[in-house]
């Protein structure tokens, strides 16, 4: 039965290396009365992503994020779908890894990521929400949740190429990890616990998997009164 979902796009593409789930994608696109478009031969590089994207004429993508596994890319889907976002061609990503890599290769492109989905969420309306939310930001209606604020970043730990910390305007009491390389060379030469920052950050974002860190600079310690961050 064909679900009967208003939305703008008749072909939707569908990059995922593993065929078993890439067929589970075109199943749910289809059932929402979509056209996919299946990208079955991989990429070489973004460049041509982007060229064979547009030649394929879809109105949006779904990108899985691992996609060197099978040597079916050289890059992650994350960097697969900022470089489409910068390209002004809608993409959802989608992940069994959401919280893993998260961690490390998401979270420094998640500015360029308005949608990620974990495959166990996937349905026809998730799917079409999804897109319609990566249009809308594509063309310039940025929702409140994904607007960056200058606020204070306070580190609480640094393990290896990873960082702990804290934004307190965002929750005080949830820390956040993400990659060093976040951080400019100069800044993170000598990361050390209680290193403070300020960054632009979408500090109205609901979820942790949502938050994107970027245009960091030195914040220095006023006073006593800081040690409540």
């Amino acid at each position: 039965m064909v679900i009967a979902i208003q939305m703008s796009f008749e072909a939707v593409g569908v990059i995922d290396d593993d065929p078993a789930d890439a067929e589970v994608v075109k199943f749910q696109i289809e059932e929402t009365g979509r056209r996919p478009i299946m990208f079955e031969s991989g990429f070489s590089s973004l460049d041509d992503l982007v060229n064979r994207v547009r030649a394929a004429k879809v109105n949006g993508v779904v990108c899985d994020q691992r996609l060197r596994i099978r040597n079916y890319a050289v890059f992650d889907g994350a960097e697969a779908v900022a470089r489409l976002f910068e390209s002004k061609i809608p993409a959802v990503l989608i992940s069994k890894y959401t919280q893993i890599d998260l961690e490390t290769s998401i979270r420094p492109l998640r500015a360029k990521i308005p949608v990620l989905l974990p495959k166990d969420e996937i349905d026809p309306s998730s799917l079409v929400a999804a897109l319609e939310r990566c249009e809308s930001e594509v063309r310039g209606t940025v929702p409140q949740s994904r607007r960056p604020h200058r606020t204070l970043v306070r580190i609480d730990d640094v393990k290896g190429e990873l960082v702990d910390a804290f934004v307190p305007s965002w929750n005080p009491n949830q820390a956040i990890r993400f990659p060093r390389s976040i951080i400019p060379n100069k800044l993170r030469a000598n990361l050390k616990p209680d290193d403070r920052f300020f960054a632009m950050v979408n500090t109205d974002a609901p979820t942790a998997d949502e938050l994107f860190f970027e245009n960091f600079t030195s914040a220095p310690k006023v006073g006593p009164e800081d040690d409540i961050f």
